[in-house]
């Protein structure tokens, strides 16, 4: 009898969690993306961005990084479709979390204007004229 060997097969997606320092930023900020187990095919334009645009990633195996950089003050949200980056065994990932941060508009003075010059006479002279008492 001759021995058979059988290998699973690998069928579990890799799953993706993004993550930031802080969810208030004041401009660029940097996504790490960490995957469940390593993974090829990351490359620029896959992160979905909202109010903003991501730089192409870096890294390799689980790990990668992107710097998201807002366009405009307000919610920015970052997240990696299903299907983009493959495991050894050709299995497509699954979507990440919605990673949300907020970028709040600066705090300004109000905007003050000068009126102009102004002038002292505070009326018209009053002229009597031929007043007889």
């Amino acid at each position: 009898m001759l021995p058979v060997n059988y290998q699973p097969v690998d069928t579990v997606k890799p799953s993706v969690t993004l993550t930031t320092a802080t969810n208030i930023v004041s401009g660029a900020f940097t996504v790490t993306a960490t995957f469940s187990e390593s993974i090829s095919g990351l490359s620029i334009g896959e992160f979905s961005v909202t109010n903003g645009t991501a730089a192409a990633p870096s890294g390799n195996g689980a790990v990668y990084t992107v710097v998201v950089t807002p366009t405009g003050y307000g919610t920015i949200t970052v997240q990696l479709p299903a299907g983009l980056v493959n495991d050894a065994a050709g299995n497509t990932n699954t979507v990440s979390n919605l990673l949300s941060v907020n970028w709040p508009a600066p705090n300004r003075a109000p905007n003050v204007t000068n009126p102009g010059t102004q002038n002292s006479t505070r009326g018209s002279a009053a002229s009597l004229g031929d007043a007889r008492i």
